[in-house]
């Protein structure tokens, strides 16, 4: 049976005996990557990250070849995705706490897969026709440009952590899907992806979602004052990436649903372009208030 994922195939099998796993297929990551990946997976479990657990075949390997792809066997997951309350949002914040403070020792991973350079590059190589649109990249690129990348605190992050990468179960556990943009980057970096893929309610970017999100997140670890300062930048940014990724993946290649797929992150992000006090203003809170834990 398919499973939902925008970036990847994902299938759920039932094997002898009724057991159910999930059959996952990467649209582009090669062997290496995917190796990668689940070794880091094991160390987060390791640190008390629910993680569904990859499967050895009778070949005993965790990877297997799938015509010109490679796919892996994971642990079924019997859940479902969050539904956006405080409540949910706040357990995000603290498992997405605690995936930063994992100590890891030497780190052989990469930056995140795409830098503002990188981003600026394809953005002069895409023909965007639609004016209203380019003008949306182009002016959350250029506050994106007054981020100090390199002098805000990294860590191991998730790089996606949109509410289709998160299941919670019957025993109210959350657990976390697809590392496979596992990274060595900034923390604000996950915190204003998770903003964008778990907080936009009706068009707009619900504020007392956020403010969940950040209090359970500072019960795990505690934002350094030049975070809260540049966490309005960093929304914006995430806002760009997933918007051209988006517009890449499916307008530009006139896959079903583009147009409206890119529309739900720009509508959000060009309202907080027109009002950013309100976030302002929580940002200032979630520094200067204690976490309520």
């Amino acid at each position: 049976m398919p499973l939902g994922g925008k970036a990847n195939f994902n299938f759920a099998l039932r094997l002898n005996g009724d057991r159910r796993v999930m059959a996952k297929i990467y649209r582009y990551q090669d062997r290496e990557r995917i190796s990668t990946e689940l070794k880091w997976s094991a160390v987060l479990q390791k640190n008390g990250i629910s993680i569904p657990s990859s499967l050895i075949d009778k070949n005993g390997e965790r990877i297997f070849p799938c015509e010109d792809r490679f796919g892996v066997l994971f642990e079924y997951v019997d859940g479902s995705h969050p539904t956006q309350t405080s409540e949910e949002l706040y357990a995000i914040g603290k498992t997405l706490g605690k995936l930063h403070r994992v100590d890891t020792g030497m780190n052989d991973l990469p930056g995140y897969y795409i830098t503002l350079q990188m981003l600026s590059d394809e953005m002069k190589e895409t023909t965007i026709t639609n004016r209203e649109t380019r003008q949306f990249f182009e002016e959350t690129r250029d506050i994106a440009r007054e981020i100090p990348f390199d002098q805000l605190p990294k860590s191991l992050i998730h790089g996606d952590l949109f509410l289709d990468n998160l299941l919670q179960t019957r025993e109210q556990k959350l657990c976390v899907l697809d590392f496979e943009e596992l990274a060595w980057d900034n923390c604000l970096l996950d915190i204003a992806r998770c903003v964008i893929g778990c907080c936009i309610q009706n068009d707009r970017i619900n504020l007392s979602l956020v403010q969940s999100l950040l209090q359970g997140y500072q019960c795990e670890r505690t934002l350094a004052r030049e975070e809260s300062a540049f966490l309005y930048h960093y929304i914006i940014y995430a806002g760009l990436l997933t918007a051209f990724w988006r517009y890449k993946e499916y307008q530009v290649k006139q896959r079903e649903g583009g147009s409206e797929l890119v529309r739900k992150i720009i509508r959000p992000v060009q309202e907080l372009l027109r009002n950013k006090k309100p976030l302002q203003d929580l940002q200032e809170c979630s520094f200067s208030s204690d976490p309520v834990c």
